[in-house]
């Protein structure tokens, strides 16, 4: 059985462990392997600094005890965007397409709405047309299309914008 849960500082090794693999499977989170020097200390000071901040937080799906997936969701700093949410979403190859993204993007959902969260946006690889049927299944929209965003192995790559307003 899969659970879908808010992170726990004790979460931090294994949570490390989950954002490496998943840099080394996929090109679509824009960091390359190995890309982030820190110690797991530091992920767990991290992670406790967002706990303690009522717009930041961070879903877990866990499988027995492993980590398989995770969204991430940074707020604004600031009085006036402090309603919205920057996510950043990535799922183990092993368990893509079995409804994981759905249920961490959902799970944000129903946590932004108790946090007074108005607007969840995120931005996506033009050509990651998995990620973009999802987003699109589940109310996002592109915003903007920025071309050359993004130049990595010397290739350059747009993005999409999305968002998806909380009512």
């Amino acid at each position: 059985m899969i659970n879908v849960r808010e992170i726990s500082p004790d979460d931090a090794a294994a949570y490390w462990q989950l954002r490496q693999q998943i840099d080394r499977e996929t090109e679509f989170l824009r960091f390359e392997p190995d890309h982030w020097l820190v110690t797991t200390q530091r992920v767990r000071e991290r992670i406790e600094l967002m706990l303690a901040t009522d717009n930041q937080t961070i879903f877990v799906a866990e499988m027995a005890t492993q980590l398989i997936g995770f969204l991430w969701a940074g707020g604004g700093l600031y009085r006036h965007n402090h309603h919205r949410v920057h996510i950043l979403l990535g799922v183990l190859q092993a368990y893509q397409r079995q409804g994981l993204g759905t249920r961490l993007l959902k799970a944000c959902e129903g946590w932004g709405r108790g946090h007074a969260i108005q607007r969840l946006e995120l931005s996506v690889m033009t050509h990651n047309f998995v990620a973009l049927a999802l987003y699109h299944k589940l109310g996002f929209q592109i915003e903007s299309t920025a071309p050359y965003a993004l130049c990595l192995d010397g290739k350059y790559i747009d993005l999409h914008y999305m968002s998806k307003v909380l009512t």
